[in-house]
């Protein structure tokens, strides 16, 4: 429980600050469609303790695996997070434009999944088929 809490106080001081600073240069030269920004604000603008809160409830993280294969429905934060799976696949890169926050924010959201719902995040990775979207470790061997 004190290590979720410690990340959760990393991951905001790291939005924060991202906040604050001046892009990258690499930031600044990837510009992402206003249309692609709508359709990940859902996730982006999630409150953290809200991300945190449905990372530990079963139901609701098989809810966005299963939207993000394209398994089941979603609702506006699944469908930021397929989203963001179809443009892993597209450049193999994660979370392609965005802010140092997102990718935080995203980058906590695929290690709870590897790390506590082993078996739903080798359905992502089968689906998404991207070496490395979980890190060096692979969730299905």
């Amino acid at each position: 429980m004190r290590v979720l809490v410690a990340a959760c106080v990393v991951c905001v001081v790291v939005c924060v600050a991202g906040q604050e600073q001046e892009p990258t240069q690499a930031q600044q030269e990837v510009a992402v469609p206003d249309a692609i920004r709508k359709l990940r604000q859902p996730f982006t603008e999630l409150p953290l303790t809200e991300l945190v809160s449905n990372l530990k409830n079963p139901a609701t993280v098989k809810f966005y695996v299963e939207c993000v294969i394209e398994a089941g429905t979603c609702d506006n934060i699944g469908k930021a997070l397929q989203n963001l799976m179809r443009d892993q696949q597209r450049v193999s890169q994660l979370c392609y434009g965005c802010s140092q926050c997102e990718m935080e924010k995203l980058r906590y959201a695929l290690d709870v999944l590897k790390n506590d719902y082993k078996e739903l995040a080798c359905q992502v990775q089968n689906f998404v088929q991207i070496n490395g979207l979980f890190g060096s470790t692979n969730p299905c061997a």
